[in-house]
């Protein structure tokens, strides 16, 4: 039952919330020590297509046993740098002692998640800042 409200909330986030957000080009990242685009020409792209991260999501996504059901949202954070590797994934606006197990299955999906097209400005790839809902 929680898979089927996961697919059905992942494609209704999927459709209108994979973004890149803010009112400037950059912001700087203190983690990786470097300035992360968040609005460019092309924004990054998973396999050419969200139905495609979708299902990457709904087929790896394991929700936790032991996690009490859970109805909300979480808040992925992440870069997909200049080679589409997925780098600095965390929780927007939770430190590492307030996840639960469904953000930390959700921190599990963007580690294993494969390359990205990159984004980019000026037809240079750049590292972009990416916010991902996961509705439940």
């Amino acid at each position: 039952m929680n898979k089927i409200i996961l697919v059905l909330c992942l494609q209704t986030a999927l459709t209108c919330c994979c973004y890149a957000q803010s009112k400037t080009t950059q912001e700087y990242d203190s983690v990786l020590e470097q300035r992360a685009y968040i609005i460019v020409d092309q924004m990054p792209e998973f396999d050419n297509s969200e139905a495609k991260l979708m299902e990457f999501i709904t087929t790896n996504f394991h929700y936790p046993e032991e996690q009490e059901d859970f109805q909300g949202s979480i808040w992925l954070e992440f870069i997909v740098d200049e080679n589409g590797v997925v780098r600095n994934a965390k929780i927007s606006k939770k430190l590492q002692h307030q996840l639960t197990l469904v953000d930390k299955e959700g921190l599990r999906i963007l580690s294993i998640m494969p390359k990205w097209k990159p984004g980019s400005l000026n037809g240079k790839n750049v590292p972009v800042k990416m916010h991902l809902p996961i509705h439940f």
